[in-house]
């Protein structure tokens, strides 16, 4: 059967228009899908990055925390020093601050330094009872200088404990 189209148009038109339909099908759908594509990942990026943000501002919250805790405790400390300097001849009065010397065997006890082995300095070597000047205000106020700078480490080690923690929560 003839038709008008196949008289008007040679068969290699109709096949060419019908190539050129396929391609511009072919085409369409190329980049209605590479749009998807890049929407689906726009908003997989999005995505991510509102993740970050949210890790980032715990992360800060958390590390502001810490700091600030800590330095209102650093505070208190030096505090807590200067009223132990301030309020020690309630305790200790000049007299008996100026009667009670410590002996060169406690000096050099106090003053050792700390061995892999926690061995102690030679008590024969240095047990005498000589005086050896340091009175006993000094020696407590050395005492607290040492508590606190003990308490400070400690609530460092707390809080570096507890930032590394937060690094990866299980």
């Amino acid at each position: 059967m003839l038709s008008w189209l196949s008289i008007a148009i040679p068969w290699w038109g109709r096949a060419l228009a019908i190539l050129a339909i396929a391609a511009a099908l072919f085409g369409y759908g190329w980049l209605k899908g590479a749009r998807y594509e890049e929407r689906k990942a726009d908003a997989a990026r999005a995505a991510q990055e509102r993740a970050n943000l949210v890790e980032l501002q715990r992360v800060m919250v958390r590390d502001n925390q810490i700091s600030t805790d800590y330095l209102a405790k650093l505070q208190g400390w030096a505090t807590a020093s200067a009223n132990l300097t301030k309020e020690l001849p309630k305790y200790v009065s000049p007299k008996a601050d100026r009667n009670c010397a410590l002996n060169n065997g406690f000096v050099q006890l106090w003053n050792a330094k700390p061995t892999a082995d926690y061995s102690m300095p030679d008590a024969t070597a240095t047990a005498d009872d000589a005086a050896k000047g340091v009175a006993l205000s000094r020696a407590a106020v050395s005492l607290g200088a040492a508590k606190i700078a003990f308490a400070e480490n400690k609530e460092q080690c707390e809080k570096l404990q507890k930032w590394a923690a937060g690094l990866n929560p299980r």
